[in-house]
């Protein structure tokens, strides 16, 4: 809880996280929406009739024991569990690229691009993403996210080389002489990011 200056207290929520439909009626409900092509009210009454409160596992792990109904092929059935997953994965990357300022729409761009490997391609090295998908998908080269993805570039790249940290001064060159950008932003980005606990800045005084 915070306190708000003009509101009082409020909720401030610093995360949440989209779980899939726990009650037959829900799973019912979610199923009968269109999310997966080949799927209908009527057909997605007979599955959670079927299938009960095991339907949406049933869906991702053992889609093809959705052709024991009657109107559903083997092929259908396989085809169903395969974008169900797929939409597991871009709903998990939209909210991993949320936290950085990256809209869903670009999202499923960078999921039409690195596919179900986009969290893993990104946390190792997610200046590939700003590299990538820069100028495709219309990030700014003083965006957020491509300065943090800088940052974390030249963090990473001086940790394989055997550094355990970067002078403050020394990093911000780099990461602006890397995007092209001028230095300010970049250090705004940094504090942002130690406050955030992504990097850790050590501000204690030398003696």
């Amino acid at each position: 809880m915070v306190n708000h200056s003009t509101y009082g207290m409020q909720l401030n929520v610093e995360s949440y996280e989209k779980t899939a439909p726990k009650t037959e009626k829900a799973m019912e409900l979610y199923l009968a929406s269109g999310v997966l092509k080949g799927i209908g009210p009527k057909t997605s009454a007979k599955i959670v009739k079927k299938f009960g409160i095991k339907t949406m596992d049933i869906i991702e792990n053992e889609p093809e024991r959705l052709a024991e109904l009657r109107g559903i092929t083997l092929e259908k059935a396989i085809a169903i569990g395969q974008t169900f997953r797929e939409q597991a994965q871009l709903r998990a990357l939209i909210m991993f690229l949320g936290q950085y300022g990256i809209t869903p729409t670009y999202a499923i761009k960078v999921y039409q691009k690195y596919k179900d490997k986009a969290i893993d391609v990104i946390s190792r090295n997610p200046y590939s993403l700003a590299d990538d998908i820069i100028g495709k998908i219309g990030i700014a080269p003083d965006s957020a996210f491509r300065i943090k993805a800088g940052i974390r570039y030249c963090l990473n790249a001086a940790a394989n080389n055997g550094n355990v940290y970067l002078p403050m001064e020394m990093l911000v060159r780099k990461v602006s002489e890397l995007l092209n950008i001028s230095p300010e932003p970049i250090s705004n980005e940094m504090t942002g990011m130690h406050i955030a606990n992504y990097i850790w800045i050590d501000r204690t005084p030398e003696y």
